[in-house]
């Protein structure tokens, strides 16, 4: 039975990351990206960024088998593929799977007849069932695409959709060209920014050729490259609802996605100089909430002031940041009280957990995930 009134269950993930010298996200002068924030310069990785690692990543895609996705403008190739066309050029194959393209999804690229206008983000179940209902009547589209398109694809937008895989479920679409077929997101993800002040440093390089004759000295080629070591609040969430939704009420899926996602936030690490910097550093500390009146609440007016070591307590960076985000939690149920929090969990790695999310606290990743996903309701909505 379809549920009626939807509950009002937002999942929120507060991630604090201690990185050292790294470059995980540049600009387009191929700094690391940065932002002012509380009047003071901080390292920031887009949101764009920290997404495209949670989707990639092996953690999240093996827990979800084949329900991923592609961003791609080269469907054209990929539809061919699933078609069981002859991978060759052939004017008229090639012409009548541009026109199927153009119907389903959007314009071909004006310069490059093998693209599309945009880069299209997609199912592998999309994909299948879209090759699913040309093949049988691939003749008619080699004779007339449009007119073979009307007569075999009615209703195909919406068998298209209905196909949703877990990270457009997560992270949505826009079809500019087909609206129906826009997906809304069912999580917010937030450029992670440092709670510290930014100290951006350069690293002058140089590259010595190894067949360098005796006698002769000197560089085969140097630079400069720019790098910093900050510690970043990461926040999330995921509005419950909207990802069962767009799954289109497949409860066991919304799970699995929603662990997925979890595991994937806190372990996933954008691949920007890793080949050269190796910043694979692990969360220091997580906060999860459950919520059931639909409210979010970042924490990271936490770090309005910029966190610095005390040299007089001793206390690191990634400290100053746990206390200040555990203070800030105190102040901000205190203020608006915390009915709406059904759970909160936190884990600390090789950090004491705050006094006031002492009672949250688990000893592992797994347990943290496990108790998250264990006090989400998740139920049939009305689509």
């Amino acid at each position: 039975m379809i549920n009626q009134k939807e509950n009002n269950m937002i999942v929120e993930l507060h991630i604090l990351q201690n990185f050292p010298p790294a470059s995980l996200n540049r600009d387009d002068t191929n700094s690391p990206k940065d932002c002012e924030f509380g009047g003071h310069r901080r390292a920031r990785i887009s949101s764009q960024c920290l997404k495209r690692s949670v989707r990639l990543s092996e953690d999240f895609r093996s827990r979800l088998g084949g329900s991923t996705s592609i961003r791609t403008k080269r469907l054209h190739a990929q539809l061919k593929r699933l078609l069981e066309l002859p991978p060759d050029p052939d004017k008229s194959s090639d012409e009548a799977v541009s026109s199927l393209i153009e119907n389903v999804y959007c314009k071909m690229d004006s310069k490059s007849a093998q693209q599309t206008s945009v880069p299209l983000y997609l199912s592998a179940r999309e994909l299948a069932a879209l090759a699913d209902r040309i093949r049988p009547h691939w003749n008619d589209f080699l004779a007339d695409a449009d007119k073979a398109f009307s007569k075999h694809c009615k209703g195909i937008e919406k068998e298209l959709t209905d196909c949703c895989s877990s990270d457009i479920a997560l992270f949505g679409r826009m079809m500019a060209e087909k609206p129906a077929q826009n997906i809304d997101a069912a999580s917010q993800v937030a450029h992670a920014i440092s709670t510290n002040r930014l100290s951006m440093e350069m690293d002058f390089f140089t590259a010595v050729d190894d067949l360098l004759p005796a006698g002769e000295s000197g560089a085969g080629m140097m630079g400069i490259v720019e790098y910093n070591s900050s510690c970043f609040y990461r926040y999330s969430n995921v509005d419950v609802s909207q990802l069962t939704r767009n799954l289109r009420n497949d409860l066991d899926l919304a799970r699995k996605t929603l662990q997925a996602f979890i595991h994937a936030s806190i372990t996933a690490i954008p691949s920007g100089k890793q080949t050269s910097t190796a910043a694979r550093t692990m969360p220091s500390f997580i906060l999860g909430v459950v919520r059931t009146d639909a409210s979010a609440w970042s924490l990271a007016n936490a770090f309005v002031k910029p966190i610095a070591p005390s040299r007089a307590n001793n206390e690191d960076i990634v400290e100053g940041s746990i206390i200040a985000l555990g203070k800030y939690w105190s102040a901000l149920t205190d203020a608006f009280g915390a009915e709406g929090v059904a759970t909160k969990v936190a884990c600390s790695i090789g950090y004491q957990c705050p006094e006031n999310l002492a009672d949250a606290a688990v000893p592992s990743v797994n347990r943290f995930v496990d108790r998250i996903v264990a006090a989400v309701e998740i139920e049939e909505v009305v689509s």
